[in-house]
Parts: structure tokens; C-alpha cells; sequence
């Protein structure tokens, strides 16, 4: 039996062509080529530049595999209608006709008949209302309890935060208000202005923080309102302006308001003079205060109309007051009695009441009232202190 097998096998392998030789190349360390016909054992080879053994195996005995036959093309199938889309079109009504001469009943009944061969038509179908629902894709809602649950979520961890961030700057004010009080004393006492300006701005910042509406925190909001008018106080006095205008009218209105808006506008001046009832450059009647350097002839007056002037009480005369604001404008106004009108920011102005703020600016407590109409003409001399305690009260501070 095993012979029969061998033998069988022989001739399957005689009958078979011979393989065709199986070349090699392979690239040796030196980098040169070696190439050659395969063996049915393995074999050595040396290179022939350097001489090194290259290794190379035998001949492959697993035959080649076949090549696949090309797959048939399938003939492209005509698309069938969608039974539960597919809707017959309405067949419009048959109107029956008198038959022609000659035509007998038999003929007529002949053509109503179908014709042997013919198709039936088709039956009609109705589109099914599920089939119409899932056409329509579902819309998800916007607003789900996932969602809601993840926004009241959010919300509670802002709020926190933001409660959290309160108390922690309410508890600095708290901590931080004696010492600014304190450094801000000092460093005004000392004459460091400018010191004394930051540390009470920063106290007034930890009473509007703690929400107090005392009358220490009036003083304290007042003062440093006070200090940074003098901190910010304009470096060029009001008499130079005037000056720079009397010069600059000479260009033009246009000219001279381009001028003042670029070099003086928003600069900060503290006025004290009498507040009088005066003829005002329309004519009518308003209040105002006196400057005592007119230009060219023409007076120089404040406007008086300002919010912060009208917390003292008016007793029908002259009121001499002190206070302080930020230049608006500085304009020849009329045409009959021209007068120069200075105006000044209604939020900025405010009243003056600190003594020790007043004595910073320089400023002798006795000092001739500007504009007076003393008996001799100089002014008369006005008591300091207790104008500034009659504004300190009209604001609800303590004199």
C-alpha cells in the first residue's frame, strides 16, 4: 500500500513542469549586493567585496497560490415601487356615449369587456397613518429634568460663591477701616497729602462697603473728598487761565473752547466768595459768585446754580461760601453787558467742611474774602471756622 502511494505520487510530479529557478539578492554590511540562484538546501555564499558569509534558504516548496477569477457583473435591477408610498393617481370618470349607427348592443357590451391578454389594474392602496408617523423624525426636547437638575445645580454654587465672596469683603472693610483712619490722620497731620488722600479714600471705600450712614461716616466720606480735590487741585491758578483767555479770545470762540477743553477742562479749583443775586448774561436774574480780575473790562462771575450751593439756607443776603468742583467751561457770554461765565461740573462740586483739609490747601484760615465789600473795600475778614461748621451742618455732619 505505501509503495502504490509513493508511486502514484511520482507520477503527479512527473507530470507536473518544472519550477522555474528562484533567484536571490541580498545586501551585505558593506553595502554591496550579492545575487545567485537558489538551492533546494540552504546555502553560504561570501561577498565578493568584503567576504563576509551570507546565509540564503532554500528554494520554496508550497506551491504558488491560483489566480482568482474575476467576479461576474451583476446586471443593475430596476427599482421597485414602494407599495405603502406608491398612491394611483385618480382615473377621471368614464362618461358613457351614445353608441354610433350601426353599432348593436353586442358591440357595445364587446367594448366594456377586458380584452383577453390585457393587465388588471392594479387595486388602489391608502397610505397608512404609521407609515406617515415614522417618516417624521421625533424632536427632542430642549428642557429636560437632567438638564434642569444640572442648572439649579450651577446656580446654588454661584450664589454660594458670590455669598461667600461678600462676607469675605465685608469682613475686610470691618478689619481694615480703624487703620486707614489712623494712617490717614497721621500722614495729614505729617503733611503728606498725597498719603493721607489714598488712605482715606480707602476707608471711605470700607464704610460704603459696610453700608454705615452715621455721622462719623459722613465726616470720613467727606474728607476724603476733600483730600483728593487736593490732590488733583490744578496746577495753573485761576488768574493765569483768565489770562490765557483774554489771550485766546482774540482767535475765536471755537479756538479758545478747543484750548480750554485740551489744557484745563476737568481740573479742580476750590472757590470762596459771596453768593449774590445778580443779573446773569441773558438778563434774568441768577446766583453767582464775583471773581475780582475781570478780562478787558468784562466781569468774570461763577455760576452759582449748582445743587451742592443749594443745601444752605437761603436768608436773603449774601452767603459766603467755600466749596469746590472740577471747570466745565470758561466763556464770554451776552451781547449788551458781556461777562465771563465760569462753570463748573454739577457732580463734582461739593461743599467744603474739614478745617484741617482747608489749612492743607495752604490757605490762611482769616484770609480776606475774595469779592468782599468791606468798608474799605479790601473784604471783610470772615471767621473760618464757623463757615465751615455751618456747611459741615448743612450736610449732617457734626460741627
Amino acid at each position: 500500500m505505501v509503495q502504490w502511494l509513493a508511486r502514484t505520487t511520482q507520477l503527479l510530479r512527473r507530470r507536473q513542469p518544472p519550477e522555474p529557478p528562484q533567484p536571490f539578492e541580498l545586501s551585505c554590511a558593506c553595502g554591496h549586493n550579492v545575487s545567485g540562484i537558489r538551492q533546494p538546501t540552504f546555502q553560504t555564499v561570501a561577498c565578493n567585496r568584503c567576504g563576509n558569509p551570507l546565509f540564503v534558504l532554500p528554494n520554496d516548496v508550497y506551491p504558488k497560490p491560483k489566480p482568482k477569477k474575476p467576479a461576474k457583473k451583476e446586471a443593475p435591477r430596476a427599482a421597485t415601487p414602494d407599495p405603502v408610498r406608491q398612491v394611483e393617481a385618480p382615473q377621471p370618470l368614464a362618461v358613457p356615449s351614445a353608441p354610433a349607427k350601426g353599432t348593436g348592443p353586442t358591440q357595445a357590451a364587446s367594448r366594456s369587456k377586458p380584452q383577453v391578454g390585457s393587465p388588471a389594474p392594479a387595486p388602489r392602496e391608502e397610505i397608512q397613518p404609521a407609515a406617515m408617523g415614522a417618516a417624521i423624525p421625533a424632536r427632542h426636547s430642549l428642557v429636560s429634568p437632567f438638564r434642569l437638575i444640572v442648572l439649579a445645580i450651577a446656580g446654588v454654587i454661584t450664589l454660594t460663591g458670590y455669598l461667600v465672596w461678600q462676607s469675605r469683603l465685608n469682613e475686610r472693610a470691618l478689619v481694615s477701616l480703624p487703620g486707614h483712619l489712623e494712617s490717614g490722620a497721621a500722614a495729614l497731620r505729617a503733611g503728606n497729602v498725597r498719603s493721607a488722600a489714598d488712605e482715606y479714600r480707602q476707608a471711605a471705600w470700607a464704610v460704603n462697603r459696610l453700608g454705615r450712614e452715621d455721622a462719623e461716616s459722613a465726616v470720613i466720606r467727606q474728607k476724603a473728598r476733600e483730600l483728593d480735590a487736593i490732590v488733583n487741585l490744578s496746577s495753573v491758578s485761576l488768574y493765569d487761565i483768565c489770562e490765557q483767555a483774554r489771550r485766546g479770545a482774540r482767535s475765536g470762540a471755537e479756538k479758545w473752547k478747543e484750548t480750554f477743553d485740551r489744557l484745563y477742562r476737568d481740573s479742580w479749583i476750590v472757590v470762596e466768595g459771596d453768593v449774590i443775586q445778580d443779573t446773569g448774561p441773558d438778563g434774568i436774574g441768577q446766583p453767582i459768585v464775583r471773581y475780582p480780575f475781570p478780562i478787558d473790562s468784562a466781569p468774570v462771575v461763577f455760576d452759582a446754580r449748582l445743587p451742592a450751593l443749594a443745601a444752605l439756607p437761603d436768608k436773603g443776603g449774601p452767603r459766603h461760601v467755600i466749596f469746590a468742583g472740577q471747570l466745565a467751561s470758561l466763556t464770554k457770554e451776552g451781547t449788551k453787558n458781556p461777562l465771563w461765565m465760569i462753570r463748573l461740573k454739577d457732580s463734582s462740586a461739593f461743599l467744603w467742611a474739614d478745617f484741617d483739609t482747608y489749612q492743607a490747601l495752604g490757605l490762611s484760615p482769616d484770609s480776606p474774602a475774595p469779592g468782599g465789600s468791606g468798608p474799605d473795600g479790601s473784604g471783610d475778614v470772615n471767621d473760618t471756622h464757623r463757615i465751615l461748621s455751618q456747611q459741615a451742618a448743612a450736610l449732617g455732619m457734626k460741627p
